[in-house]
Parts: C-alpha cells; sequence; structure tokens
C-alpha cells in the first residue's frame, strides 16, 4: 500500500497544546486522581492503607499530564524526558499489588489529560472508580484476613512485652503497635496493637495464649 494512501487512511492526532490546555489538564488531572485516591482509600481495608500513596496519586497525575504536554510531537523531547526520568531510584517498595495498580491509574490519567484527550480522562476515571467499587464490593477472591484492634494492659516489664509480641506473631500476618501507656504510676502497661489473623480465627484462643504468659494481662477486643 502506498505511503500517502496510508496516511490519508489512517488519521493522526497531534498533541499541540497551548499553556491555557496545559494548565487545564494539569488541574483536571488532579482533581480526577483525587476523585480516584478517594476511592482508593474508601475500598481499602481497615488499617492496610499508605499514609502517602493516596497524596502521591494525585502529584503524580499532574506530573504526568505536564510531562506529557511538554514532550507533545517532538521525539528529542520524548528520548530527553525518558533519560531524566532514568535517573530517578525509587528506593519505597511496593508491596500490595492493588497499590500498584492504583498507581497505573493516577498515569493512565495524566497520560490522557496532558495528550488533550479530556473527556476520555473523566469518563475512564468514572469507570475505574465504578470498577473498584464493584471489586470491593464483590470480591474475585476473599482475602482470609481480618484487621483487629486490640488493647492490652499487662504488669509493667520489658519480658512481658516481648513475650505478648511473640505471641502475637506466632498467630497474626500483621502486627503494628499503635500507641502505648503508663497506668498507676508505671506498674501498667498499656499497648494499642493491631493484628491481621485469619478469617475464620478465634480471638478467645489468642487471649488464652496471652494470659499464659501472666495471668495479670487483660486484653480487650477494640475492633473485630
Amino acid at each position: 500500500m502506498p505511503a500517502n494512501l496510508l496516511s490519508d487512511s489512517v488519521p493522526i492526532r497531534l498533541i499541540d497544546l497551548s499553556g491555557y490546555d496545559v494548565f487545564f489538564a494539569m488541574i483536571l488531572a488532579f482533581f480526577l486522581c483525587v476523585l480516584l485516591s478517594k476511592i482508593y482509600v474508601f475500598t481499602s481495608p481497615l488499617g492496610a492503607t499508605p499514609v502517602n500513596l493516596p497524596r502521591s496519586m494525585v502529584l503524580l497525575g499532574a506530573t504526568v499530564s505536564l510531562i506529557m504536554a511538554v514532550i507533545g510531537n517532538s521525539l528529542a523531547r520524548a528520548f530527553g524526558a525518558i533519560g531524566a526520568l532514568s535517573l530517578i531510584r525509587f528506593r519505597t517498595a511496593v508491596k500490595d499489588p492493588r497499590d500498584l495498580s492504583f498507581i497505573f491509574m493516577s498515569i493512565g490519567i495524566g497520560m490522557a489529560c496532558g495528550s488533550g484527550y479530556f473527556k476520555i480522562s473523566i469518563g475512564a476515571t468514572g469507570l475505574l472508580c465504578l470498577f473498584s467499587l464493584i471489586l470491593a464490593r464483590f470480591p474475585i477472591v476473599e482475602s482470609g484476613i481480618k484487621i483487629c484492634l486490640l488493647k492490652i494492659q499487662y504488669p509493667c516489664s520489658p519480658e512481658n512485652q516481648d513475650n505478648i509480641l511473640s505471641k502475637l506473631r506466632e498467630t497474626s500476618f500483621k502486627i503494628q503497635v499503635l500507641a502505648q501507656e503508663s497506668l498507676e504510676q508505671g506498674k501498667i502497661m498499656e499497648m494499642v496493637v493491631e493484628i491481621g489473623v485469619p478469617t475464620g480465627q478465634n480471638m478467645n484462643d489468642l487471649f488464652k495464649k496471652l494470659a499464659e504468659i501472666s495471668p495479670d494481662i487483660k486484653t480487650n477486643l477494640l475492633i473485630g
């Protein structure tokens, strides 16, 4: 097929945004990624939301839209952007594939906005949010993990605390000490711990194991 016939039959969209369009694209990407981050937080399990990830998603989307607008149709600028971005080294590992998928969503929204596809970016954001809500309401695979919040009071002793945390690690997938407080003039320590346990875990069994350390240990289930 002749080259001129191919060029006539396949329309090519050229990215040529004005300054107004670039700023509008960044603002649109910002608000769309804010909506996406709200959906991310809403559909996240209790206590499993990284603090900085939602804000990073918003800034990432706006930044990618700017990069796409600056690159435009310039091959030289595209290679220059790749070279500049390759110098960045990310030291924080993304442990949850779900977090990675939302990061890619933010990048996709930013790319659509920066390329001038404003209506497509709005519609795609709505669909991605809808898909996330559907998957949260009707999960494909049950996670098998529930998040519990425990308040534990025990006689003040480093050995007691180490033994308590050791017992929790034996039955929990995740342990995070949220707060500690000294009571009764330093005789009693109170510790609030967030743990992730199997869905069918009998919490009474865990309480009995903690009581084996010392009969003075008191455990209350706050959330679970």
